[in-house]
């Protein structure tokens, strides 16, 4: 017996689509699933969800569409595009977008459909799978209680921020403060290795006294591993985050050299090719001085320009350090 009334739609088979949707079904929610590629979708049928050839047919007639893609650029084609979501009116049902967007892009589709929501979700595929997710929802509250008994299904707490696009501010923030707290780690380790001191000593201090926390500890598991593949959160999406939380401050009239500071170093670990592999691979960026094998330096793009995919203003200044090696017993990162 299902533990909710009515049915849900997934946008968006990624890894956090693909657990959210699992999720469901094991809790016996009807689940209707869409995807740009058939693969997960094909998959998903074996588990009991049914499949719609376009984001307006999956979106149709469900009580809960939740649209988990990467971007607002993605969130934007499926909702708007040809065959969008919102395309022939309103829905039915209760729209939760997922993906980091600018107020203007929220209130986009707020003309479009009036019951919605934006959902900072932090964790990751593996929480969704076990209903552990954290999940910091902005808009109004009639509309969170609305949904409350759905969202309860994926994680605790479940908790309501204030108006349309506070939840994602607050993941955008959050992810700040993950993104800089990896880089340190990082630049820990680099040092550790300029000054030849050894950096499985170095983790194994830093994850048995006050600095220890979950985060570090994961990280460091993979630092001293050195190995960044079958990512949990991958290198690309941690800089757009770095990137639109610092076009946001900016927007605010807010400082982060933190935050700048990282951002500049995820860059260059874009140029590298490092997108695919786990966050935790700025650490490759580092050479064994701490410092940087290539700098990257561009004009800073509003959070429009981020949002909308606009083509990248930048030119790429490579320093003449030797290239980037392969790190020993890493394997690619999984799509």
């Amino acid at each position: 017996m299902a533990t909710v009334d009515g049915s849900a739609c997934v946008l968006g088979l990624g890894r956090m689509g693909t657990a959210i949707a699992r999720r469901l079904l094991e809790q016996k929610v009807p689940v209707t699933v869409w995807n740009r590629s058939p693969g997960p979708m094909r998959r998903l049928a074996a588990y009991g969800a049914s499949t719609a050839p376009t984001p307006a047919a999956a979106a149709r007639s469900a009580d809960v569409v939740l649209v988990t893609v990467e971007d607002w650029s993605a969130t934007r084609a499926v909702l708007l595009g040809p065959d969008g979501a919102l395309t022939a009116g309103p829905l039915t049902g209760v729209l939760i977008a997922t993906s980091t967007a600018a107020p203007e892009d929220l209130a986009v589709l707020a003309e479009r459909t009036t019951a919605i929501l934006d959902v900072g979700v932090l964790g990751g595929h593996r929480h969704a799978a076990a209903g552990r997710l954290q999940l910091y929802v902005g808009g109004r509250a009639d509309v969170v209680a609305r949904v409350q008994p759905w969202l309860n299904l994926l994680g605790r707490p479940v908790q309501h921020v204030g108006d349309l696009g506070g939840g994602v501010r607050l993941k955008l923030i959050m992810n700040f403060l993950v993104g800089v707290h990896v880089q340190v780690l990082a630049e820990a380790v680099a040092l550790a290795d300029g000054v030849d001191l050894d950096r499985r000593l170095l983790l194994d201090v830093i994850t048995r006294n006050g600095l220890h926390h979950p985060l570090l500890g994961l990280t460091a598991l993979r630092l001293s591993a050195e190995d960044y593949s079958a990512a949990d959160f991958r290198l690309r999406l941690m800089a757009k985050e770095l990137n639109l939380a610092v076009a946001t401050a900016r927007q605010a009239g807010v400082e982060l050299p933190l935050a700048e500071a990282a951002q500049r170093a995820h860059d260059t670990a874009l140029t590298l090719g490092l997108g695919d592999e786990d966050c935790a691979a700025i650490a490759r960026v580092m050479s064994p001085t701490g410092q940087l094998r290539a700098t990257v330096r561009h004009p800073h793009p509003t959070v429009t320009e981020l949002n909308h995919g606009m083509p990248p203003r930048h030119t790429r200044e490579f320093s003449p350090r030797r290239p980037p090696q392969a790190t020993p017993g890493a394997s690619p990162a999984g799509a």
